[in-house]
């Protein structure tokens, strides 16, 4: 998935992922000879990459992003990246954009734990 495969003649290719929440999350790899980048081609099979553009959306806002169904979450479930500065995102809003701002469930826990969204292929 990311890291560094060195070649026979002395050259490696680095893979990695771009660290922006966006819609078109962009895995890579480089081909590096002497220290120096001579070629960069996107990787369309990477995990990171894979899936479709979707709109997740409540009564509280909406957030485009990537999904794929995965196996290790169950159905009916949806999981999110949060934590993260709303200016790293599409169109400016994350998780948060989501959530609601109170404690949840009268134990103090964070709501965004608790939040119900829809989930629709983006453009739909």
């Amino acid at each position: 998935m990311t890291g560094t495969e060195v070649l026979q003649d002395g050259a490696s290719i680095v893979r990695g992922a771009c660290h922006h929440d966006c819609p078109d999350t962009c895995a890579w790899e480089v081909t590096v000879e002497d220290g120096h980048a001579v070629q960069l081609r996107g990787v369309v099979d990477h995990p990171f990459t894979a899936g479709d553009t979707v709109r997740v959306f409540n009564d509280r806002g909406s957030v485009e992003m990537r999904a794929a169904v995965v196996d290790r979450v169950q159905p009916g479930l949806v999981t999110m990246p949060f934590g993260w500065w709303a200016n790293a995102t599409s169109g400016g809003r994350g998780a948060n954009a989501l959530s609601n701002p109170s404690l949840g469930r009268k134990i103090g826990s964070a709501s965004f734990h608790d939040t119900l969204v829809q989930v629709e292929k983006a453009g739909s």
